[in-house]
Formats: structure tokens, C-alpha cells, sequence
């Protein structure tokens, strides 16, 4: 009975209106639509003895009454699922990423420049106790990388993460990790086939208040087929800080190796807010590694009736292979909601991104702006309007756009 209770299946189902003007997101000749979008919306959890679960995801139909576009299927999805198969002695991991991407990050994001992608994983984790201040883990992982059009980007790969845990007192302790990782494409050139193993050290320490994570090492990444080798240093700081009950601040950088199929990876909440600004859009499809060096800040206020968060970053992506799309990126996204009467919200959002593709000279920049309201007929019904206001400027001849969408929306929710 108490597992049965720990399980929680949340969903809602919605039928929109989506009114487009410039559906094609052309600088010229432009032309409209309306889209149909039946939507389901679901969140389960579980925390039992057996299987711990978080998975989130949204599943929908686009019908383009007008048929600018083909009508088409998409989803999102973000999931864990931990097997406790041994209590404290072996689990089996489950995880899957699905998501919606660019096929070519130059051209402007149409529908017919998407194509679904999706991330697997699967293994045991084994957990060793070694004394009441000494513990260890290994991880042993598939995983499978999958888009519909950049065939180059399915593979398959092969990790092994060993871990050494010391506990220096009730709040601090300090950790040392080796993995070692094959990848291997379906299709793509050999020379992108890679080996990689990482050596690196970390640091938590948590506070009433606060957390800290500290990593710090090196990578060394080989390629096969005369695609040589490289290696860099791998580092990550990470801090939390609740600046009062209402007030939470959020602090990161880090540099390492990465490639899309790890960038795919996102926690559950993210899900719905891969958004212009939230610096997780136009992300390339593609077997290339990059450095990535990131900064990011986030910054959240709430009372009873008004919540404000604003989340800048900047990022700078150095191909190892094919230095042609390295990118400089700096944006940011802040959202306001004010709770207007009990049954009635107002949510005004806003997000830019400006890309520079340093060895194409080329800048695009990206800016949306809308508000959203909510009204909740009952416990379960919910009507959401939506406007967005969004432009493209770039340097590129003929792809600069504005675009302006208008939703109506029912939702029941379970």
C-alpha cells in the first residue's frame, strides 16, 4: 500500500488556437496561419522502496489548417527512473531525454527545419560503504543518441564513473572521480569516434542557507582513425544562496569537453522552458566536441501574490575537429507573474540571445517579448491567452523576421 501511495500520474489536456502572421518567418512575403493544437501534459513521480521516479513531458499535434506546413507530431520529455534493485548495495538507472531541434542552426527555425531528437541511458549503479565517513560508487552506462534528419548524430557510447566519497564533517565533504567513456557513431566519419577519460576532484559544502559545489581535474580525449587527440582542463562552480525566505540567488560557471548528446540532458522542470534566452535553443545537432565555457546567474523573488526571476548567461563554444560554427553567445529571459484575483494570473515574459559564429562573421540576434493569462474556471478547467512578439536580426542576407502568435487555449487537468 505505501508504494501504490508514493506513485503520483499528474496530466492535463488542451485544445489551442494558434494564430501566426508570419508562419514561414520570412523578412519578406510573409504569410499566416492557424494552428489546431490538441496537447497532453504529464508528470509522474514515484518515491517508494523500489523505484524512485521523476519524468515530465508533453505530447501534441499541430494541424496548419491552411497547410503552410505538413501537420505533425511533437513532444518533450525528461525523465529518471532509479531501480532499487539492492537497497544500498545496487540500483539500475533509467533515463531519457527527448527533445526538439534545429536540423540547421544557420537557417531560421521553421517547422520544417525541426527534427526530434532523444538521449538514453541505462545502467547499474553499485554502492559500496566503506566506514561512517567513506563510501563508493560506480556507475556503468549505455546510452544512445538518436535525431530524425542528422543521421550523423546516432551512436552509441559506453561510461564507466568510479567515485570515492569523504565525509568531512555533517555539512562539508570532498570527492574523487575517474571515468572512462567510448563513443561511437552510426554513420558519422570514424575520426569522430572518441575515447575519453576524465580525472577531477570535488567539494560540497551545505549550509542552513546556502550550497556549495566545487569540481575541479582534467580530460584527455582521443580520436580514432588519425583524428588525433586533445585534453583540457575540466572545471565547475556552483553556488545557491537563499538571500531571505522570499529571496534565492543561483551562481554557475564551468569549462569542459561536451557534445550535444550531453547538452541534451535537462532536469524535469526544464522541460516547456527551452525558450529564446534560456540560452538551451538552437542547440547544434551534430557528433562534433566542444570546450564549452559557460557563466550563468539566476535570480528569483516571491510573495503570496507576485514572483520575478531573471536568469542572464553567456557561453562560448570551441569545436575540437571543425572550428566553423565555434560561437560566442550572451542572453538572458526574466519572467513576472502577479496573482490579480484568486481564480486570475498575469505572467509577462521576455528573452534575448545574441549569437556570434566568430569564424563565419556572423551575428544573429534573437529577442521575444509576450504575456500570458490564466483563468481557472474550476479545480480542474483552466482557459490560458497567450501573445509573443518575436525578431530575428542578423547579418546573413534575407534572414531577419518578425513574428507575432496569438493562443487560445482550454486545459482540464487531472
Amino acid at each position: 500500500m505505501g508504494s501504490a501511495a508514493a506513485a503520483r500520474l499528474d496530466y492535463s489536456l488542451e485544445l489551442g488556437a494558434l494564430y501566426d502572421d508570419n508562419v514561414r518567418l520570412t523578412e519578406n512575403d510573409r504569410s499566416d496561419d492557424i494552428v489546431l493544437i490538441p496537447r497532453l501534459i504529464f508528470l509522474f513521480t514515484e518515491d517508494a522502496s523500489k523505484l524512485t521516479a521523476n519524468v515530465a513531458g508533453d505530447i501534441e499535434y499541430r494541424d496548419y489548417t491552411q497547410g503552410t506546413f505538413g501537420n505533425d507530431f511533437r513532444g518533450t520529455l525528461a525523465g529518471t527512473a532509479v531501480w532499487h534493485v539492492l537497497p544500498q548495495r545496487m540500483d539500475w538507472v533509467f533515463e531519457d531525454y527527448l527533445g526538439r531541434q534545429p536540423i540547421n542552426v544557420l537557417l531560421d527555425n521553421t517547422p520544417d527545419n525541426q527534427q526530434q531528437t532523444n538521449f538514453f541511458l541505462t545502467g547499474p549503479t553499485f554502492h559500496a560503504h566503506f566506514s561512517d565517513r567513506s563510501s563508493g560508487q560506480l556507475d556503468l552506462r549505455y546510452a544512445n543518441s538518436y535525431a530524425d534528419t542528422t543521421r550523423e548524430f546516432n551512436g552509441d557510447r559506453l561510461s564507466a564513473l568510479a567515485q570515492w566519497l569523504y565525509r568531512l564533517s555533517e555539512t562539508r565533504s570532498a570527492a574523487l572521480y575517474v571515468q572512462d567513456q567510448s563513443v561511437r557513431y552510426d554513420s558519422a566519419p570514424s575520426t569522430l569516434d572518441y575515447d575519453r577519460q576524465d580525472l577531477y576532484g570535488g567539494y560540497r559544502a551545505i549550509g542552513a542557507h546556502s550550497q556549495l559545489d566545487l569540481e575541479a581535474g582534467y580530460t584527455w580525449l582521443s580520436f580514432r582513425s588519425g583524428g588525433g587527440s586533445d585534453s583540457g582542463v575540466r572545471l565547475l562552480g556552483r553556488l545557491r544562496y537563499d538571500l531571505g525566505p522570499r529571496t534565492r540567488l543561483g551562481a554557475e560557471v564551468q569549462r569542459s569537453f561536451s557534445d550535444t548528446a550531453q547538452d541534451l540532458i535537462m532536469d524535469p522542470d526544464r522541460i516547456g522552458k527551452v525558450v529564446i534566452g534560456s540560452g538551451l535553443d538552437n542547440m547544434l545537432v551534430s557528433p562534433q566536441v566542444y570546450t564549452q565555457t559557460r557563466a550563468s546567474v539566476d535570480f528569483s523573488y516571491a510573495t503570496d501574490r507576485h514572483r520575478f526571476s531573471i536568469a542572464p548567461f553567456w557561453r562560448k563554444l570551441d569545436f575540437v575537429t571543425d572550428r566553423s560554427l565555434d560561437e560566442k553567445s550572451v542572453g538572458g529571459y526574466a519572467e513576472y507573474a502577479f496573482q490579480w484575483t484568486p481564480l486570475t494570473s498575469l505572467q509577462a515574459f521576455a528573452g534575448a540571445d545574441r549569437r556570434q559564429y566568430t569564424r563565419l562573421n556572423r551575428t544573429d540576434n534573437d529577442r521575444s517579448v509576450g504575456a500570458r493569462l490564466f483563468w481557472q474556471m474550476s479545480r480542474q478547467w483552466l482557459w490560458r491567452f497567450e501573445a509573443q512578439h518575436t525578431t530575428r536580426s542578423t547579418n546573413a542576407p534575407g534572414l531577419d523576421y518578425t513574428d507575432n502568435q496569438f493562443l487560445v487555449a482550454i486545459r482540464y487537468s487531472r
